[in-house]
């Protein structure tokens, strides 16, 4: 005997992870200031999900579209300290050049997917696997365990 379900389902995911440098040694090569960096993230997942269930393994395909957002950003001054050598191996002179917000990407993402995937149930222990065709393909395989 199996059953059906369907399900519509609405992701949101959102990240955003600052970090300060600092440089409080005056041997640093690199002198700071004002330097942080930034990684921020939002992504959108709709989909609707079919599943056909038996008693020990279950069937499961999608269809739904995605959309994200990311940067990553390095800014501030960062001042590189450089040893001249010559030939021979010694130090002939220094360097300092000047680098200001070295980092600045922005990455967007959209377009539709497609998932099929199994489970296999045994007991309260569960394994599953599944495929999503999108712009980047992905695999999934995972174990779970189920109480109720």
């Amino acid at each position: 005997m199996s059953s059906r379900r369907r399900i519509f389902a609405a992701e949101f995911k959102t990240m955003k992870v600052n970090y300060e440098f600092t440089g409080e040694n005056a041997k640093d090569v690199v002198v700071l200031n004002n330097a942080d960096a930034e990684f921020k993230m939002n992504t959108w997942t709709i989909q609707a999900v079919t599943s056909l269930d038996f008693k020990v393994v279950s069937f499961y395909g999608g269809v739904g579209y995605n959309t994200g957002n990311s940067s990553a950003k390095m800014r501030g001054e960062y001042g590189l300290n450089y040893d001249v050598e010559d030939s021979n191996g010694e130090v002939i002179g220094n360097i300092t050049e000047m680098v200001v917000d070295p980092i600045n990407l922005d990455f967007n993402i959209s377009g539709m997917r497609g998932t099929l995937g199994t489970r296999l149930n045994i007991g309260f222990f569960k394994i599953f696997a599944d495929y999503t065709i999108q712009e980047f393909n992905t695999a999934t395989a995972g174990i779970a365990f189920s109480f109720r």
